[in-house]
């Protein structure tokens, strides 16, 4: 039977918040700012749908994380008697 394998490494600055994402659904391993994980199916469809998973799960913490650094650097300090 044919297996498909998918090796992956990305590359973030958040690459914890990216492992996070992940635990408990998949094992990946980082170093740095590299996240490692692999994939093996026995059918391609499976193998596609996994991998939209995956993506989908990197692509939401990346928007929140986006949104989240927006906020803290667009805060104005309160000035006296606000």
């Amino acid at each position: 039977m044919t297996s498909w394998q998918l090796n992956s490494t990305i590359i973030s600055r958040d690459v914890d918040a990216l492992a996070a994402s992940m635990h408990g659904e998949i094992e990946y391993s980082h170093d740095g700012d590299k996240l490692h994980f692999s994939m093996v199916e026995h059918a391609a469809n499976d193998m596609r749908a996994m991998w939209n998973t995956r993506m989908r799960s990197i692509v939401s913490v990346e928007a929140v994380l986006q949104i989240i650094k927006g906020s803290i650097h667009d805060e104005q300090p309160v000035g006296d008697g606000e």
